[in-house]
């Protein structure tokens, strides 16, 4: 069905009784009954002979190999070696063995089962480099409003849309949803491609994240605990499995040409997404689900549920560095790493976490650089639930959004707080493009600031219900949410 026109004149409509904009009331109950069920798991007694089996762990890592080199011998062997036989284990005996040694480095031998079908594919890994998500300049029509007010919108479900990524070399964007599905649509023409979902193909439960690769194939993870590597103008993906739990953030790194993802499982995955892809490391050492992962430079930065930050080293699979202490009081909610291109804080990472407050860390040096409280006031502590780290696309500055309606503006030189701006509502999602901050808010508003002096220049009534979805490039804006559908901007 092609584009219609948003009227010119709408009122926001309060979210329907699911719809994700109450996530985060419900989010803590969901997370606590998920972690008693998880447990629960671990504790059954083994040997249920229709449990999943899981791959085969590589006793030990070879000596003076990186993981890169330990990849390739394993893909060159796989080719001439048939796979050794192997004994029946169950769901909960796996659970039981990554769960022996928390701190382990586990190798693993992908064994997927033979899948029929006809989509060729070349590897994918150390193809192209990573999608740019954050703009680091935008045109100048973008400080005075898009071309249409309303933009070209496009109706792509009847539940709430949970993730998006964007693939600018090829004018898409894929939104994945709650009721299963991803819709790839043309960034040009505000119109759906091909969705990617059918009666053998896709995710049986909630897309949760996606991304694209070097290659512009899409990879997606889901709540059924499960990645589809999606080819780049086809329907017919390659389902991996691996992740005990669902899964909660996914991203190409570029450094390794694998696919990192984390889950509620408590443990971070890497994937060779070539062919009919597989997996080839577990970075097990969270002792509480992953919620957050951001991959740059061969590292990996990650944070879970309890507070805790690890950081690992892609080449080797092994901790870069451990906090000694939790780096939050509750849930960590946010993190990026700042700019490379910027050196106020080159090599650092940002982390924001439940209990409100926003940290600077450094690998390097295994140091906290900054502490600010910045989402705490009288009335409680939100969490931080979304940063922009510097560089041209935030305007040099680090900005944050919280659960307690504000947009916190901080000055790397000092890092002190330039302006703190309360919102309408409770922001869902921000990212940040050409020195501006885009803000999506649980009422359906888009907010439009400038980093450098926190002036806003305009709302856009972008969605009926909450905005979680924010791809933005030099010309064009692309938001989705809670209503199911897609707004196109464009902009002079």
């Amino acid at each position: 069905m092609g584009p219609r026109f948003r009227q010119a004149c709408r009122v926001p409509e309060p979210p329907p009784k699911h719809s994700a904009a109450h996530s985060h009331v419900r989010n803590d109950q969901y997370m606590d009954d998920w972690e008693k069920a998880y447990k629960e798991l671990e504790a059954l007694s083994c040997g249920d002979p229709t449990s999943q089996e899981g791959p085969a762990p590589i006793q030990g890592r070879r000596q003076g190999l990186s993981l890169a080199q330990q990849i390739a011998q394993q893909g060159s062997r796989s080719q001439h070696e048939p796979a050794a036989p192997r004994a029946r284990t169950s769901m909960a005996q796996q659970l039981e063995q990554q769960n022996a040694s928390p701190h382990q480095f586990a190798m693993h031998r992908a064994h997927q089962p033979e899948r029929s079908s006809k989509t060729s594919r070349g590897p994918v890994r150390n193809a192209g480099k990573a999608p740019e998500r954050c703009p680091p300049a935008v045109t100048r029509g973008w400080t005075q409003g898009p071309v249409d007010p309303q933009g070209i919108l496009c109706d792509l479900s009847d539940r709430p849309n949970m993730c998006s990524a964007a693939c600018w070399d090829k004018n898409e964007v894929v939104i994945g949803s709650s009721d299963h599905a991803l819709y790839v649509v043309d960034a040009e023409k505000g119109t759906l491609k091909r969705t990617l979902y059918n009666k053998t193909n896709g995710h049986t439960e909630w897309v949760t994240c996606c991304t694209y690769t070097g290659s512009g194939h899409i990879v997606s993870g889901g709540m059924d605990s499960k990645l589809w590597v999606w080819p780049g103008g086809g329907v017919r993906g390659v389902e991996l499995q691996g992740h005990a739990g669902p899964v909660s953030q996914v991203a190409w790194d570029e450094s390794s040409g694998l696919v990192a993802s984390a889950g509620y499982d408590k443990t971070i995955r890497l994937w060779d997404v070539g062919g009919r892809g597989r997996e080839v490391a577990c970075l097990a050492g969270h002792v509480a689900p992953v919620l957050e992962m951001v991959p740059q430079g061969g590292l990996i930065a990650s944070g879970d549920r309890s507070g805790n930050i690890i950081v690992w080293d892609t080449a080797s699979g092994a901790e870069a560095w451990r906090l000694k202490k939790k780096a939050h009081d509750g849930h960590v909610t946010a993190l990026e790493w700042w700019d490379a291109g910027d050196p106020a804080a080159d090599g650092c990472f940002v982390s924001g976490g439940q209990d409100g407050c926003v940290r600077v860390w450094d690998p390097r040096q295994h140091t906290l650089v900054a502490k600010m409280e910045l989402h705490v006031n009288d009335k409680g502590r939100g969490a931080a639930g979304d940063v922009c780290a510097g560089g041209s696309a935030a305007g040099g500055m680090l900005v944050s959004a919280g659960a307690d309606g504000t947009l916190a503006i901080t000055d790397p030189r000092t890092w002190g707080l330039v302006k703190q701006i309360r919102l309408s509502n409770f922001p869902y999602s921000m990212m940040a493009a050409g020195g501006l901050a885009l803000v999506g808010l649980g009422d359906g508003s888009l907010w439009v600031i400038q980093c450098s002096s926190g002036k806003v220049f305009y709302c856009l009534g972008a969605n009926k219900h909450a905005v979680r979805c924010l791809e933005a490039t030099y010309d064009k804006l692309v938001t989705s949410g809670d209503d199911g559908n897609m707004v196109l901007y464009h902009f002079n």
